[in-house]
């Protein structure tokens, strides 16, 4: 059992609204809709931070994820994406690697952890896991293709022709992996490839229960997967979304386009899978392109909620919340933060069963701050009004994106039905840095508590820089939560993590 570092009651608050900033007084809506505080008591109980990238402390850690077991609370994996040498640029790619990806494995519910797999490749990045329900741990990573061409009209003699996205397999608690698939985009010198990959595993008793499935961005003109020998070619496009299927440890079963859209930088969500096997994803797109049938696409800053009751062979997307959304990058000087939605799917067997989240950052307050959504029937597209849910202050009602511009929003469920909100918090930071924050919802999302501090001091650091694109969160089987984040140790950017318990007062109720 993991010592507790605090006990904090949750008491009744109210959340304060925020004005919007002029220009986008015409454009979106002058009073969003607020989450309630939770009414009532509840308490949260934080463990002791726990450094997890202890064998690499000599390298800058940044993006990171974890996944927990459904079957056993011990179990936990932690990716870690890292820097190893932060002179080289992607055009050059002229070292053996810029970045790597690790990861970690925990038997003790997260209170020590051990380096089990590392990836190297040039530039490897943007790790995902998963746990399958016999256990099998997943996990993946991906780099791109480099290729030389001493020309004289390059200025490089290497470049990057496409990326690599390989999937990961551990049946040993992560003793030992093996490499069970991997896809290739091929972009003809003109762009990445693949970005920001995630993948789920079917948890359910249906058709196709332990079936593992992934989803990715890619940004190429012309896309080949090659899977063992098998090819497939997809027509010239734009940005998209690319979903592909892989039954447990190892058989190929489907690969398919998901979705392309023309001229718009999206950012895709995680995956999850409810009980009667459905997947369900969302994506943010940045707008003024135009779809794969030359139609223009909705205002910048559309929610997308992406849903396939057939194992990942079609794919339905709906908008959520039908409004106009703003990021509000290079607005303001706002501090950029990535789009990427947290996605969480409640698998419990509570009133909220298969009730799925969604948690994105979002300027349209006039300061970057979390906004949350939830299913009300997901196959039909139905979805709760977006509202705002982290409950800081504006350090100026009349100048609102001097902030607190809030970042890197992660979202779970446990098995109890508790759902937990996890963020990088400025409110105590106007001049750099943040502190991270979590709330807890007993009632589908419908009411939050207050947040509390996850650590004791706020992270130092100069400006307002993103402190990696992604920070993560699970849940394990005893209902615990587990937030990762990045806070200076020694010289560099390291990985920590905790432990957080919500007790209810009563049993939920459905709304």
């Amino acid at each position: 059992m993991i010592p507790y570092r605090k006990t904090i009651a949750i008491t009744s608050a109210a959340v304060v609204a925020s004005l919007m900033w002029g220009f986008c007084a015409i454009l979106f809506p002058r009073h969003p809709a607020l989450a309630q505080v939770q009414p009532g008591a509840s308490v949260i109980r934080i463990a002791s931070p726990v450094l997890v990238t202890t064998p690499r402390l000599a390298a800058d850690q940044f993006e990171n994820t974890i996944c927990a077991s459904s079957s056993n609370p011990r179990q936990l994996l932690i990716g870690v994406m890292q820097a190893v040498n932060e002179n080289v640029t992607v055009t050059t790619a002229d070292t053996p690697a810029d970045s790597d990806v690790d990861y970690y494995t925990s038997s003790d519910e997260g209170a020590s952890w051990r380096l089990a797999l590392q990836v190297r490749h040039n530039l490897t990045n943007d790790p995902t896991c998963a746990f399958g329900p016999d256990g099998t741990m997943y996990a993946m990573a991906e780099w791109p293709l480099v290729a030389h061409d001493a020309s004289p009209n390059r200025p490089f003699p290497r470049y990057i022709v496409g990326s690599a996205l390989a999937l990961f397999e551990s049946i040993d608690t992560g003793k030992h992996w093996i490499q069970i698939d991997q896809t290739i985009a091929e972009n003809n010198r003109m762009s990445w490839g693949f970005d920001r990959p995630w993948i789920a595993v079917d948890q359910s008793s249906a058709r196709w229960r332990g079936t593992v499935y992934w989803a990715v961005r890619y940004t190429v003109f012309i896309i080949s997967k090659t899977i063992f020998g098998r090819t497939w070619v997809a027509p010239p496009g734009g940005d998209g979304e690319y979903i592909g299927r892989v039954a447990a440890h190892g058989t190929v079963i489907h690969k398919s386009n998901l979705m392309r859209f023309y001229d718009s930088v999206l950012m895709t969500g995680q995956l999850g899978v409810l009980s009667d096997g459905t997947i369900v994803s969302a994506m943010m797109d940045s707008g003024n392109g135009r779809d794969v049938l030359g139609l223009p696409l909705p205002p910048a800053g559309t929610l997308w909620a992406l849903v396939s009751t057939d194992g990942g062979r079609t794919v339905t997307r709906k908008v959520i919340g039908n409004r106009k959304m703003l990021n509000g990058d290079g607005i303001h000087h706002l501090p950029e933060a990535h789009w990427l939605p947290a996605v969480a799917v409640d698998r419990s067997s509570g009133p909220f069963r298969d009730r799925v989240y969604v948690a994105w950052t979002e300027a349209s307050t006039g300061r970057k701050q979390i906004w949350v959504t939830h299913s009300i029937d997901v196959r039909k597209g139905k979805w709760a009004s977006p509202r705002v849910v982290d409950d800081s202050r504006p350090f100026d009602p009349h100048r609102l994106w001097l902030g607190p511009n809030n970042m890197n929003q992660a979202i779970a469920v446990n098995d109890k039905g508790v759902v937990g909100l996890f963020w990088g918090d400025r409110r105590n930071n106007p001049h750099g840095g943040y502190q991270p924050r979590f709330m807890a919802s007993l009632d589908g999302g419908r009411t939050w508590s207050a947040s509390v501090p996850v650590t004791k001091k706020s992270v130092s650091s100069p400006g307002f820089t993103e402190p990696g694109d992604h920070w993560g969160m699970t849940a394990d089987a005893a209902g615990v939560f587990h937030p990762v984040w990045l806070a200076p140790y020694q010289k560099n950017n390291q990985v920590f993590t905790t432990s957080i318990t919500v007790e209810k007062s009563g049993p939920i109720a459905n709304h």
